[in-house]
């Protein structure tokens, strides 16, 4: 048996198209890919019009009605308003969506992009360039050092040690000459007093108050012990949740399932639209690819924005085969 495995099967909800008897579906406005310039389209009533009616041709089609669309974004749920459009020829009835919003699905593009962990690499612009190997740079040698004069005789004697007598300081000024007195004149003198040595000063208080006994403490300034003890501060409590929302765990399971399936379908629609680009990027997936392997393709040979790579495989699917899905 192979070691290679086909993927599983899309379901049938995955690769129905529409019916030819159908009258209407739905349009994805692939140029709307912001909130902002989806609101911008409704106040103008021609900014969702069609061109021209996608069953019969006719290019006359009416304002039907404004239903609301429920989305999940990474920072909100909110409803807003799709357009659909009526055609005077045949009655077919078509809903315009935004590029952002995915068919069938409650969370946008870009939400489910992220949670998914599809990343898109940089152009290549961006990309770092590959280190130059350069060639070792010649090192230039040294000039020759100019030839040393011959040692004298001094420079080989020993050095001599220094002297253990200090060097004589500089004479100091002389002092005033001093008076010959008689011995008699001194014994006559007056006796100089005795000076007694005075005991240490005592330390002097600016207040008598602030006595050494008197800064000790006292026994009211103290806590009582009969005071209740603070309590032990306890675990802190749990930060409040986070306003991000977050799919639930069996939801990423069934998206990541359905990019697990089968790109058949899809690679035989992009083979088929005449499109060299296309054409190549189908062949390089082949008809035993996943979903994902096809999302990888094309985000490496079209390089679409961050966040809008499945928005784009998506529309670009829709407006082949209508009604075939991405997911």
């Amino acid at each position: 048996m192979s070691r290679d495995r086909l993927p599983p099967p899309a379901p049938p909800y995955l690769t129905r198209r529409y019916p030819s008897t159908q009258k209407g579906g739905t349009l994805i406005a692939e140029d709307v890919t912001e909130l902002e310039a989806h609101r911008r389209r409704l106040c103008d009533t021609d900014g969702y019009r069609p061109s021209y009616c996608r069953r019969c041709g006719h290019s006359r089609l009416h304002v039907h009605d404004y239903p609301e669309r429920q989305f999940c974004s990474e920072k909100m749920r909110c409803l807003i308003k799709v357009v659909r459009h009526r055609c005077v020829g045949c009655g077919a009835v078509w809903r315009i969506l935004p590029a952002f919003l995915a068919c069938f699905l409650r969370c946008i593009w870009s939400f489910i992009e992220r949670t998914l962990q599809i990343d898109v690499p940089p152009p290549p612009s961006l990309l770092p360039s590959p280190p130059l190997s350069l060639p070792p740079a010649s090192v230039p040698s040294a000039p020759p050092s100019p030839p040393r004069p011959p040692p004298s005789l001094s420079s080989l004697s020993p050095p001599v040690a220094p002297s253990p007598v200090p060097a004589l300081r500089p004479s100091l000024p002389s002092s005033p000459p001093l008076l010959c007195v008689p011995s008699e004149s001194l014994s006559s003198a007056p006796a100089a007093p005795q000076l007694s040595p005075s005991p240490p000063p005592s330390p002097v208080l600016a207040d008598p108050s602030l006595s050494p006994a008197s800064l000790s403490p006292s026994p009211a300034l103290s806590p009582p012990s009969s005071a209740p003890s603070i309590p032990s501060r306890g675990p802190a409590s749990p930060a409040p949740p986070s306003s991000a929302i977050a799919p639930s765990a069996s939801t990423v399971r069934r998206w990541r399932a359905r990019l697990a399936m089968s790109a058949a379908l899809l690679c035989q629609v992009l083979a088929q639209s005449g499109t060299p680009a296309l054409d190549h990027l189908a062949k390089t997936v082949g008809l035993g690819g996943t979903r994902a392997a096809l999302v990888a393709a094309y985000v490496t040979h079209h390089s679409p924005p961050r966040g809008q790579s499945l928005s784009e495989l998506a529309a670009l699917a829709h407006r082949l085969a209508p009604g075939v899905r991405l997911m």
